[in-house]
């Protein structure tokens, strides 16, 4: 049997605080992502994309936080709704700040 290797998948960062979580399978959006890497711990938006994490603090469209590096050749990602997440790790993998907005929009969800 003769096969392509891709990419490297199965490698993943642990965003969590607990093994207590929800999380929901999402189809997401890389439209405009040029790296075709969407990384764990990533606030992702109801459209699938990333989510809005800065500026006017009523605007943070965030329904949930990405459980793992998701590409573009399998869009098919886990968004955790409820659960526990250490802020330190997301926003380190991910280099995105989880700002007080984007917290506010998602009160069942703890950072620690």
């Amino acid at each position: 049997m003769k096969f392509t290797k891709t990419g490297d998948y199965g490698a993943t960062t642990e965003i969590l605080l607990n093994d207590h979580y929800v999380a929901v399978p999402k189809v997401l959006n890389f439209t405009g992502d040029a790296d075709g890497v969407i990384k764990a711990g990533t606030p992702i938006g109801s459209d699938g994309k990333a989510a809005v994490t800065s500026g006017d603090p009523a605007a943070s469209n965030a329904v949930g936080v990405l459980l793992h590096d998701t590409y573009s050749d399998n869009p098919n990602g886990s968004v955790i709704v409820h659960g526990f997440v250490d802020t330190a790790k997301a926003q380190t993998h991910s280099g995105v700040t989880v700002d007080a907005a984007t917290k506010a929009a998602l009160p069942l969800i703890l950072f620690g």
